[in-house]
């Protein structure tokens, strides 16, 4: 569903600024994993900060293999899907830990928000979903 809604939001983006469908065909959505390594290079350890469900641990796993991957998420519903997600996939290498991680010390406002993957410790743009 969450891929769904981004490609109907390119495809409208692509309407109003004139950008060609085919080049929106060309777009995908984890491209920045494979451009972070060739940058990068090999990384020993990696922080997933907001982990969500573990699908970043999943992309990273494809040029890091062997790297050691902390991954952070406070929200607890979040968190159980990424606690199944290790447990599925027996990841020596991956630790979970659900807090927060933000530029302050003491608690924190969680904003959770219709779709998951966006939940945040930033509170949503006025008319946002």
């Amino acid at each position: 569903m969450h891929l769904k809604s981004i490609r109907y939001n390119l495809g409208l983006l692509s309407r109003k600024f004139g950008v060609s469908p085919g080049i929106l065909k060309q777009i995908k959505f984890f491209d920045a994993f494979k451009n972070q390594h060739r940058i990068m290079g090999e990384a020993r350890v990696i922080f997933d900060v907001g982990a969500y469900d573990g699908r970043t641990v999943k992309e990273y796993r494809k040029y890091y293999p062997q790297s050691r991957i902390y991954s952070f998420e406070p929200f607890p519903r979040s968190f159980q899907k990424l606690k199944d997600y290790k447990a599925t996939t027996r990841d020596n290498h991956l630790e979970i830990i659900q807090i927060a991680l933000t530029d302050k010390d003491g608690p924190v406002t969680l904003f959770s928000n219709k779709l998951a993957v966006t939940n945040s410790v930033l509170p949503l743009s006025k008319g946002a979903v």
